[in-house]
């Protein structure tokens, strides 16, 4: 229910800056840019995110202009304010891996959830979280059922035990089994009935009383086994659970890029091609500064997966076995990866693939179909079945290391959170001494943070 009503929050959103005429050009270019380079749409989040983002700028660039140095600073590409925000925002693949939860101050909070249990009951402990942003219990699936089993080892030479269920119990489900041959049932009126033992059951309270036959158990050896139906319409001991919406203190860091050009160089460029030499500058400095977000990105993403014992895939094929058809089993080993993650989260799709250059080798021999480019930083070299796959160098991520993990759609499904608080901007001035050199700084100020290494798991490639 809180996933959908939050979920309705973003979609409502993200339609008011779209109908917004100071917001709706720059969304439809960022979708624009989207498209082109990674054949997908900005969902509703990142046009929440991103009319958020833009609002924040717009906040702020009053109180650069309201100083004459800082605005006679400012560059031709920064007064188009909203665009480079824009741009910036489309051109990072952020989103394949985190949840985007803009900051409007320096330091912030980003907040992720959690499901904490209510009961003691079914291996569960009240207190204990019991597992993923989802809202879904994966392990003891019985602490949300009537069915229950409680196990208590014998004493040599003592027949008799008594035994308090958590009441009440369900008539005619209660049995009774010990060791090979001993068991027996409740008969709906309080009394077991079996072989190799007798007893009592109090449906109201739970109380279970036995007396064993000792030629039938052996004492000392054998447990007591009862499987029975706890009555939870009536019980005081209801499974339940509470959301805990946990917080994170995040610390923005800043990326910043210095360029430098002569003004001859920018003359000659505008009188040939018609636009500033500073356009170009600037939009290599946003690709830089993508670069080092998504690299940090990697480095949150391979932690969280060391938090999990890691999976191994050997590329040396058995006895037999041709190396062509060995490779086919790597695709297992990634839907392996899958499975561990869906134990932990509940995730059930593969949404994002990270590799170093052996796994990048070995998907491009099953088909993967990639470019190379030349980036400095991890980028997008291809999509395994709608999966988008990513290289990174071996500075971020070993040769024969493999990380997959999952980001929904949801906010709270996410690995990593990215918080902006200032948004790509340039300034520009004159060198000194030698005013015929230009200087361009461009800098972007973010905070990065991991929050749920539940949906990340790593392979190791080994020979």
């Amino acid at each position: 229910m809180l996933g959908s009503v939050v979920d309705s929050k973003y979609i409502y959103e993200a339609k008011k800056y779209e109908q917004d005429p100071k917001f709706s050009p720059y969304l439809e270019m960022a979708e624009n840019f989207r498209q082109k380079l990674y054949k997908r749409s900005l969902t509703p989040y990142d046009k929440a995110a991103l009319g958020r983002y833009m609002e924040t700028w717009e906040s702020m660039l009053p109180l650069l202009e309201a100083d004459a140095t800082t605005r006679d600073a400012l560059g031709d590409i920064i007064r188009a304010r909203l665009g480079l925000v824009a741009l910036q925002y489309a051109t990072l693949p952020i989103t394949d891996f985190a949840s985007v939860q803009p900051l409007s101050e320096e330091a912030g909070v980003v907040y992720y959830r959690k499901l904490v249990a209510t009961t003691t009951r079914g291996g569960i402990t009240a207190g204990q979280e019991l597992g993923n942003a989802f809202g879904i219990l994966n392990t003891e699936p019985d602490y949300y059922s009537e069915l229950r089993t409680e196990t208590v080892a014998t004493v040599a030479n003592q027949t008799n035990y008594t035994i308090n269920l958590p009441g009440p119990v369900r008539k005619r489900l209660v049995k009774v089994q010990v060791g090979a041959t001993a068991r027996g049932l409740d008969d709906g009126e309080g009394v077991i009935l079996g072989t190799g033992l007798t007893g009592t059951i109090n449906y109201d309270t739970g109380q279970l009383t036995l007396v064993l036959d000792s030629n039938a158990v052996n004492l000392g050896t054998d447990a007591i086994v009862v499987t029975y139906h706890q009555n939870l319409v009536e019980s005081n001991n209801v499974p339940g659970f509470r959301w805990e919406l946990r917080s994170k203190v995040v610390q923005t860091r800043f990326f910043a890029i210095y360029s430098q050009f002569s003004s001859v160089t920018e003359h000659i460029i505008k009188q040939r091609f018609g636009r500033l030499f500073a356009e170009d500058i600037v939009y290599d400095a946003v690709t830089q500064i993508n670069a080092a977000v998504l690299g940090n990105a990697v480095r949150l993403l391979k932690q969280s997966a060391l938090s999990w014992p890691t999976l191994t895939w050997s590329q040396t094929p058995p006895a037999g076995v041709s190396a062509a058809e060995h490779r086919l089993t790597f695709l297992d080993k990634l839907e392996e990866a899958l499975t561990e993650i869906g134990k932990r989260s509940g995730a059930s799709a593969r949404s994002f693939v990270v590799t170093g250059i052996r796994g990048r080798v070995i998907m491009h021999t099953l088909g993967l179909k990639s470019q190379p480019k030349n980036a400095t930083g991890p980028y997008l070299i291809g999509y395994w079945d709608g999966t988008p796959v990513y290289y990174a160098p071996p500075t971020l991520l070993g040769d024969d290391e493999v990380l997959v993990g999952y980001r929904g759609e949801s906010w709270f499904e996410a690995p990593v959170v990215y918080a902006p608080y200032l948004p790509v901007m340039t300034v520009r001035a004159s060198a000194s001494p030698n005013p015929m050199l230009q200087n361009v700084v461009t800098a972007h100020a973010a905070g990065l943070e991991a929050v749920a290494p539940e949906f990340v798991q790593r392979i190791q490639i080994v020979n």
